[in-house]
């Protein structure tokens, strides 16, 4: 309930601050279609979620590695896969702003809303294989900071350090739970 909390608060600021928009956006019109599309998208993505963590679940069961491997590697990058799309298409057209804001405020709401629902309607707890994991999170988490120190950027090559340290995290997460052949 905290982390809900924390989300209504953080969209409550965020609708409260009015700040002048970088550039100008198109206003679009509404079509009957889009409330159907919209309804039916939302069906789609929660569907193939659940059978996304079925898929994984059983592929994790399957191989001997432990769910937690998958869900930070496999489930992950396949949850991801519409940020990633998003993101590069603002970066592509130039709106550098709508790819930040649209990786940060993924994460917040996966954090605060995804997570807080998630615990809120089944306590969890996270086993010992997973603290390596978070405490590299969070260092990364910093380091993006560290990183946009300057004018609120990254760089080509502090991008690619990230990629290369996140593939490191994945590799080091899977050799933990693989079991060993002998």
């Amino acid at each position: 309930l905290v982390l809900i909390g924390l989300l209504v608060g953080y969209v409550g600021v965020l609708l409260h601050r009015r700040e002048p928009l970088d550039e100008d956006i198109p206003k679009g019109t509404w079509r009957w279609n889009d409330a159907a599309r919209l309804v039916g998208g939302i069906g789609v993505v929660a569907l193939s979620g659940h059978y996304l963590v079925e898929a994984a679940s059983g592929l994790a069961t399957a191989m001997g590695i432990s769910e937690w491997a998958i869900a930070v590697t496999i489930v992950a990058a396949g949850t991801s896969t519409p940020e990633l799309a998003t993101s590069l298409v603002a970066v592509i057209r130039g709106r550098h702003g709508i790819s930040a804001g649209n990786l940060i405020g993924s994460d917040l709401f996966n954090l605060l809303g995804v997570l807080g629902l998630a615990a809120w309607l089944r306590p969890m707890t996270i086993g010992a294989n997973g603290y390596g994991s978070l405490v590299l999170l969070l260092c990364l988490v910093t380091l993006v900071v560290i990183m946009m120190r300057t004018g609120w950027r990254i760089s080509r090559f502090e991008g690619g350090v990230l990629v290369l340290i996140n593939l490191g995290r994945w590799a080091a997460d899977f050799a933990r739970t693989t079991p060993t052949v002998s």
